[in-house]
Formats: C-alpha cells, sequence, structure tokens
C-alpha cells in the first residue's frame, strides 16, 4: 500500500505491508498532495514543489523532473500510452513525459488554468479548465484535438469520464455533459441541484455523478435523463467507483455508502 503524505515533519511517499500494516520504507519530498500512478515497475506522482518523481516499488528513485517552481501541479499523473504518462499545472500546461526517464515528450499550453486531474483512455488526455473550457489532446504528441467552450467562463470543470459514447463531465455551476470524444459536440446536458466537483464514472447504461449538495444521481448515458437519485448525509467530492454490479462512494465527513438499482441506500460504514 502506497500512500502519499502532505502533513507532518515527514512528508513523500510511505510503503506499507497490506496484510500487515507495517511501514516498509519511506521516500522523503515536499507534501504530495496528488495521488499515486503505479506505471510498470514504478510509481509516480508529485510534490508541492512541482517535482515529479518515478521511485521503484522498493523505494529507490529512478528519475525526477523539476518542472516550473512558480506553477503548481496539481493533477495526479495518468497513463496516455504505453510509454507516456501526463500531468498538468495550475498554469495550464500539460506535459507529455517519458515513462521510464521522466524526460519531456511534448508539453501543451492550454489557454486556460487546470487545476483537475486529467482523463485518459485510448490514447487521448481530456484536460478541465477553471474557465468553462475542456480540451482533448494526442496522447503520444500533445496536439490538441478539439476544445469545448461552454456558455460560462466562470464554470470550473472536474474530472472528466471518458468512455465510447463520449466524454461525461460536470462543472460547478451543477451541469453534467456528454461530449462528441471525436469532436467535443455536445450531445446532452443534465441539471444537478448542487455543484459538481469530482469526475463521474459511467457503466454500461448510465452515468454516476454525486454532488456537493449531497446528493447521488444515475443518468441514462445514452439520453441524458435521471434513472434515479439518493441523498446522502455530506458534500460529495470524490469520484464514486463500481463493483459487482454496486455503486460505492464516500459522503463528507467520514461516510461510506453503497447503492444498487434494485435496494434502497445501504450506509456501510459511518464514525461519529
Amino acid at each position: 500500500l502506497y500512500v502519499p503524505v502532505a502533513w507532518g515533519r515527514k512528508t513523500g511517499i510511505v510503503a506499507h505491508d497490506l496484510r500487515s500494516g507495517d511501514r516498509l520504507w519511506r521516500f522523503e519530498t515536499a507534501p504530495v498532495v496528488t495521488g499515486i500512478l503505479m506505471a510498470d515497475d514504478q510509481l509516480i506522482f508529485s510534490d508541492e514543489e512541482s517535482t515529479v518523481y518515478g521511485v521503484t516499488i522498493s523505494g529507490e528513485e529512478r528519475w525526477a523532473l523539476a518542472l516550473d517552481d512558480q506553477a503548481a501541479v496539481t493533477s495526479s499523473p495518468v497513463r496516455v500510452t504505453e510509454d507516456v504518462v501526463a500531468v498538468a499545472d495550475d498554469r495550464g500546461r500539460v506535459h507529455g513525459l517519458e515513462v521510464q526517464r521522466g524526460s519531456v515528450r511534448w508539453q501543451t499550453v492550454l489557454e486556460e488554468p487546470t487545476y483537475s486531474s486529467l482523463a485518459s483512455s485510448g490514447g487521448v488526455v481530456v484536460a478541465s479548465t477553471t474557465r468553462g473550457t475542456v480540451y482533448a489532446l494526442e496522447g503520444s504528441t500533445g496536439e490538441v484535438l478539439w476544445r469545448y467552450e461552454g456558455p460560462d467562463a466562470r464554470v470550473k470543470y472536474a474530472t472528466a469520464a471518458i468512455a465510447d459514447a463520449g466524454v461525461v463531465v460536470g462543472g460547478s455551476d451543477g451541469i453534467l455533459k456528454l461530449l462528441a470524444v471525436d469532436t467535443g459536440t455536445e450531445r446532452w446536458s443534465w441539471q444537478a441541484s448542487g455543484a459538481i466537483t469530482a469526475a463521474p464514472v459511467v457503466t454500461a447504461n448510465h452515468v454516476i455523478v454525486g454532488t456537493m449538495s449531497a446528493s447521488v444521481h444515475a443518468i441514462e448515458l445514452s439520453t441524458g435523463t435521471e434513472v434515479w437519485n439518493a441523498r446522502v448525509r455530506g458534500r460529495i467530492k470524490s469520484a464514486p467507483t463500481v463493483a459487482g454490479g454496486a455503486v460505492y462512494l464516500v459522503g463528507e465527513p467520514r461516510y461510506l455508502y453503497r447503492f444498487s438499482p434494485q435496494e434502497e441506500e445501504k450506509e456501510l460504514t459511518h464514525n461519529d
């Protein structure tokens, strides 16, 4: 188990034995507030000083790349192709890095800041911005394939989800959209009761999304029609996940929920 550490005297990455919980090793860096990508036999992550690392699973540094220290890397790294990973900074620059060496393969400068994590699938990278736009990039070159510009430049878009049906993305205005994966054309939109700040999850027929107004919704993927919804106890700020036909999600401050199409809400865990 590899854990990013953002607070305390020693920050960086800590590895624990999954069975016993014992600490195996610690790799110290500046605070790490984003996620860790497992790429082949190494861990790739960035710290608050905008340095991206490649570290072996035994805790040895393989490479380190210092990006612009005037820009914060706010997105977790994503695997784009077999030999390229991508990260984005808050100045709207997306960096394509070689997995094994950490050298820069390409850099694309967007017109707007990017705070959300990138999404990647099928060699396409999708970047959401804080100025009402969404970009799709070609993963091996960084070329801009399309740019979607919403009607309100004040909207902050969350991390997208990419599926065969298109790119699903929600924003601070509470609107969930399906965009054509090849052109960025809007296929449908659906209005939630609160802001969407986390990526949705896409199943075969539905989109599951949580909101900051403490609700979860299932939307029909083909039409954008709501199928079901439920209230929870706290705001949803992280992406749901699907396993075994059920939907799992976390609500603030410490609630874990399970939903299935045939059952009522089941709250699995909470601590008062």
